[in-house]
């Protein structure tokens, strides 16, 4: 008898994985229509209320309501993913969007929109988001094999980044020649989106359903202590704030800091283009760097790149070396994104991931609220240089934190859980 070896398992193998998976590509471009179109939408939306009331504050206006609906209904949506249909539940919420897109589309087409319609449309279509987002990430639980999950992941976030590039061009071009053209395929974007889940084949059910009348304020009471017992999710939470606050400060301080300067908006302009394309090259290694490296390496590393090239940028106060500096701190969101994503999906048991990611987005956008208000202080007692010198403090810490904090001396990649599925299974629930 001859005696046969497996071959073994490669990061190419586990792309061809996800190739050969039926729901995984449906959900891969469903995703990437909706995303590209609400990229559009995302700029044509404050241009047009600046149209309609002549307000930059109206403008601004926009962005708060986004924030403040996505904030506030993180956690709820992750509770509707948890216990209802996730395949019923991504419909529901894409045809609420969709609805909602064509309804200002047609609005803007006949000359009917308003700011009040505008405003109300954002926060009822980023509320529906808030479960969409937690529904798709069990989605991709159920329809992936563990093996795969972090190529699964990078290629979402990369999916993201390109449609952040394409997006806003598109966008601006197309509300120049209509003001309903972004908003009509923004609306078409989510039917290829619906359709796409409805030819979906596993079963997305969960395996704990709501009781009739069963208040949902214990099963969020439970996932939020996690946030207090668990150090595994207390210390990633913890460093995605205060990385959330650090990237925020920057970007805020380059805009009031050195877009009035001479040539400032052209420097800014450059540095956030280049780091969408860094981000979107810092989404196609994550998944190299989860297998290669721990989970607390991988933060520690990120912490301290920023701090070191923050703090060279605010000593040189060179324009090349700003726009470098951001395209730098920016390659290594997409890293942390998804390595923390793919842990998350790995060690929380499935009952509670949808609650664990909503809670994760709460409170890492905690402090966010403040952050244009503190910059713009700062700056008003303060050089752009120094306001870098202690956002490069802040990240110096982090990554002493990282470094020092317990729940991160796990690979990245963690063992699968009992029950879930490896690469030697069929996909698609076969």
């Amino acid at each position: 008898m001859t005696a046969t070896t497996s071959a073994p398992v490669t990061r190419r193998s586990r792309f061809a994985v996800l190739g050969r998976s039926h729901d995984f590509r449906l959900l891969w471009i469903g995703q990437a229509a909706s995303e590209l179109g609400s990229a559009i939408a995302g700029v044509a939306t404050p241009l047009l209320l600046l149209r309609l009331t002549g307000s930059t504050v109206a403008g601004g206006l926009a962005g708060t309501v986004s924030y403040l609906a996505t904030w506030l209904f993180s956690i709820p949506g992750g509770y509707l993913a948890d216990r209802y249909d996730r395949r019923w539940l991504m419909i529901t919420t894409d045809l609420v969007r969709g609805v909602l897109a064509a309804v200002v589309a047609v609005a803007a087409a006949r000359g009917l929109a308003v700011a009040w319609l505008l405003l109300a449309c954002i926060a009822v279509s980023n509320c529906a988001w808030m479960a969409f987002g937690p529904a798709a990430a069990h989605a991709v639980r159920g329809v992936v094999p563990t093996d795969a999950l972090p190529e699964a992941v990078s290629a979402n976030q990369a999916r993201t980044y390109v449609a952040g590039l394409a997006g806003p061009a598109l966008g601006g071009a197309l509300f120049a020649w209509s003001q309903s053209a972004p908003f009509v395929l923004d609306a078409l974007s989510f039917g290829v989106s619906l359709a796409c889940i409805a030819m979906i084949r596993t079963t997305l059910r969960p395996t704990i359903s709501p009781g009739r009348g069963q208040s949902p304020r214990p099963s969020m009471r439970r996932a939020l202590a996690l946030f207090g017992t668990d150090p595994f999710l207390r210390t990633t939470t913890t460093y995605s704030t205060v990385m959330n606050f650090a990237v925020s400060a920057l970007l805020y301080a380059l805009i009031l800091g050195l877009g009035t300067t001479a040539n400032g908006a052209v420097v800014v302009g450059a540095g956030l283009s280049l780091a969408t394309l860094t981000g979107l090259v810092g989404s196609l290694v994550a998944a190299s760097l989860q297998r290669r490296y721990r989970l607390r390496s991988i933060l520690l590393a990120v912490a301290g790149l920023r701090a070191a090239v923050l703090l060279a940028m605010a000593i040189t106060g060179d324009p090349v070396a700003v726009a470098v500096a951001v395209a730098s701190v920016t390659f290594g969101s997409p890293i942390l994104g998804a390595t923390m994503a793919t842990a998350r999906m790995q060690r929380v048991p499935a009952e509670m991931l949808g609650l664990v990611l909503g809670g994760t987005s709460f409170l890492a956008s905690v402090m966010q609220p403040l952050t244009p208000l503190g910059v713009g202080l700062l700056l008003s007692a303060w050089s752009p240089s120094r306001v870098l010198i202690l956002i490069a403090a802040i990240c110096a810490g982090t990554a002493v934190f990282a470094w020092r904090a317990p729940g991160l001396d796990e690979p990245a990649t963690a063992p699968p859980p009992a029950g879930h599925r490896s690469l030697s299974l069929p996909c698609d629930g076969a």
